[in-house]
């Protein structure tokens, strides 16, 4: 069987699976593997395109089958590529890879989805029994850029003081211009002990920018999703540091302590919060409003979902403020635009990192190859109570102020303390009383 011939079964066989992955077709998902069951459903690339009416993956087989689409470019660009490129001849399967990710990341203009093969995947690792560690750092991408949205605490990345963003430009000497989070955060963990070597590049206070390269070694990090403590005169402040299995059960045991305590005020630390499994957000935003939506979800070929307030919650009445910064992203931008939303609390701090996509993640069988590859892909989006998409936007503070990386160097926090005299002289109403006055 000739090259082209073995590259075009696995890209024919990737093709299929990603859109099969991605539900469009079959709309089938298992927790470990998706089914590549189209035969059996009776989906074929045959018949009229009436009969793949709402259904664009079928539409586009048809076209396919009938001759309507063709891949004669692409084959051309490959030819070319196997008989000129400085490297050839490519490996018929990284390039196949890569072809996959030019379809997500370029063709769907989307830095978000993104496609790792087997070796990369880390199920893989965790079923083969091996011990994966990382550094406890939570990255995005921001205008192309590999940037550090959070370290979680007592981290490896927290040690190395890396901050909320820092680019990273390289992995051990490897250029991150082009790669995807998800192959960025595959490439930062490794086997228990390791080290990594990342290339930081920082945007000073004055302007001038900071480079160094930062080796860590690679530990067990575990996730704590949230912390509190008393701050004086009845003051407390409750930082949410992710988003994830253990949220909603850590929630719950905390605000049944501080709760009983009857506080005067609450602080909500969402700074440098990347995000995460959005299950827990309606609770947590239960406990500080009566009613009211909290955000809605938007997914193509199914019903808008709205989620609403729910239940009786522990401080309806407690004054509060939310703090914010450019790694505030996804999941805790909704909690903090639903509490600014009903103006139940004014945002101290720095513009967030506008994340409004909802993503999930697939296991994809390989032709040949023994373990699944791995595909991360955006199924939506969601909006603020408002109506409003913060992709790429973000939420603007009512109260401007920033912690330095000189304010951390020296253990100072401006942000907070803004916020505890703002509750201290009870004037967290007065911004939207401003609003109102705006307004009318």
């Amino acid at each position: 069987m000739s090259t082209k011939n073995i590259a075009l079964s696995f890209i024919s066989f990737s093709l299929l699976a990603v859109l099969f992955a991605s539900g469009v077709i079959i709309g089938f998902k298992k927790p470990s593997l998706v089914g590549l069951a189209a035969p059996d459903a009776g989906l074929l690339p045959s018949g009229s395109l009436a009969d793949a009416e709402g259904n664009p993956a079928l539409e586009y087989l048809i076209k396919l089958e009938k001759g309507e689409v063709t891949f004669d470019t692409f084959w051309d660009v490959w030819d070319l590529a196997q008989t000129k490129h400085y490297s050839r001849p490519g490996d018929a399967k990284q390039l196949m890879y890569g072809a996959i990710n030019g379809l997500l990341r370029f063709g769907y203009q989307d830095p978000y989805s993104a496609f790792l093969p087997p070796e990369l995947n880390p199920h893989v690792e965790e079923a083969l029994g091996k011990e994966q560690a990382g550094i406890g750092v939570e990255l995005d991408s921001q205008n192309t850029n590999l940037t550090v949205i959070a370290t979680l605490p007592n981290s490896p990345a927290q040690q190395a003081k890396l901050l909320t963003g820092d680019v990273i430009t390289s992995i051990d000497h490897q250029p991150t211009e082009g790669m995807s989070v998800l192959e960025a955060i595959a490439k930062i963990r490794g086997a228990l002990g390791t080290e990594v070597t990342l290339h930081v590049v920082r945007l000073l206070s004055d302007g001038t920018i900071e480079e160094r390269d930062v080796t860590i070694a690679r530990k067990a990090v575990e996730s704590q999703s949230l912390s509190w403590r008393e701050l004086g005169q009845g003051i407390v402040v409750i930082r949410l540091n992710t988003f994830d299995a253990t949220t909603r059960v850590q929630w719950q045991n905390a605000v049944g302590v501080i709760a009983d305590m009857d506080p005067v005020g609450i602080i909500l630390d969402l700074r440098s919060n990347p995000g995460g499994d959005i299950g827990p957000v309606q609770g947590i935003v239960s406990d500080f409003l009566s009613d009211g939506l909290i955000y809605k979800t938007q997914i193509k070929g199914r019903d808008d979902v709205e989620v609403r307030v729910t239940g009786e919650g522990h401080f309806i009445e407690t004054p509060l403020v939310v703090l914010t910064n450019t790694g505030t992203a996804s999941a805790a931008e909704i909690v903090a635009s639903a509490l600014r939303s009903h103006e139940r609390a004014p945002l101290i701090g720095s513009l967030t990192f506008g994340k409004g996509v909802l993503q999930e993640v697939y296991d994809i069988p390989v032709d040949g190859e023994l373990h699944p590859a791995l595909v991360s892909l955006v199924i939506g989006k969601w909006l603020t109570a408002d109506g409003i998409w913060l992709q790429g936007i973000g939420l603007v503070p009512d109260v401007a102020i920033e912690q330095t990386p000189d304010d951390i160097e020296n253990d100072r926090d401006p942000v907070l303390q803004k916020a505890y005299e703002i509750l201290v002289s009870g004037t967290q109403t007065d911004f939207f009383d401003t609003r109102a006055g705006e307004a009318a």
